[in-house]
């Protein structure tokens, strides 16, 4: 993390900032975030996920508590997204027990849910989230790997079963990448979202097999939590969320993530 004060922007970003800010190098979205007193500035290569982000922003604009777009510019390949700062504390690093953010996180779900889709410029349905996953096996990405379930030899088996066995659809607005460090919360409640890029139309276990994968990882994985406890979590998870956890559709994006790790 570092304070600089001398560097060169794109005029339109240029315009739109000044003073000292810090580096932000939590995430692993291979972006670099500059940190300003009331704004903030997300630089990377052009994608589609960081040509997308900007589109999304400008649509949820009123909609959900996410950043607001202030400036947005292309140069050089890269994207220069400056957005306003979000209030709040990220979910991996708020403070709060673990159970009160198992609850806030469903209550984050339910409010993307809530989101009117019918003009939502961007879509993943089943048929897009397959069509990306076979150009991860189209482009190399996968050369040498195979499916780590162990239950698949390589990514053409796993492919094809996925591709003869999609479950129905229960189409929402999806965040795409709704892990704890995306989500800012208060004591209280769900105070905002961030790297939107991959938000759209998409079936809702999209966000809740990232969110409990993430749950997992932070509370599990980092936090040592006894499995007793996690599963406590799970529960109340679930029964915020007010649904029946569905473990056929859970398997299937758990297998289809295999795909974007």
């Amino acid at each position: 993390m570092s304070n600089e004060t001398q560097r060169e922007f794109p005029k339109t970003i240029a315009e739109n900032v000044n003073g000292t800010y810090r580096t932000e190098d939590i995430g692993r979205s291979g972006s670099e975030v500059l940190i300003f007193s009331d704004r903030v500035l997300k630089i990377e290569k052009t994608s589609a996920f960081s040509d997308r982000e900007h589109v999304i922003l400008f649509w949820l604009d009123g909609k959900l508590p996410a950043p607001r777009v202030i400036a947005f510019e292309q140069e050089n390949e890269c994207n220069y997204l400056l957005m306003t700062r979000q209030n709040g504390k990220m979910a991996c690093d708020c403070g709060l027990p673990e159970e009160t953010v198992s609850r806030l996180l469903a209550e984050g779900l339910q409010m993307l849910w809530k989101t009117d889709i019918s003009d939502c410029p961007v879509r993943f349905d089943m048929k897009i989230l397959l069509m990306e996953a076979k150009k991860q096996i189209e482009n190399g990405s996968l050369e040498g790997l195979t499916p780590q379930n162990g239950e698949f030899p390589d990514f053409e088996i796993l492919y094809r079963y996925l591709s003869e066995n999609i479950p129905e659809e229960e189409f929402v607005f999806s965040h795409g990448d709704y892990c704890l460090p995306n989500v800012f919360v208060s004591e209280k409640e769900v105070c905002g979202f961030l790297d939107l890029g991959s938000a759209g139309i998409s079936d809702r276990y999209r966000d809740i097999h990232m969110c409990l994968w993430s749950m997992r990882y932070n509370f599990v994985t980092l936090g040592g939590m006894k499995e007793e406890r996690f599963a406590r979590c799970r529960e109340i998870f679930f029964e915020t969320l007010g649904i029946k956890e569905n473990e056929e559709k859970l398997r299937y994006f758990s297998l289809l993530d295999e795909f974007f790790v």
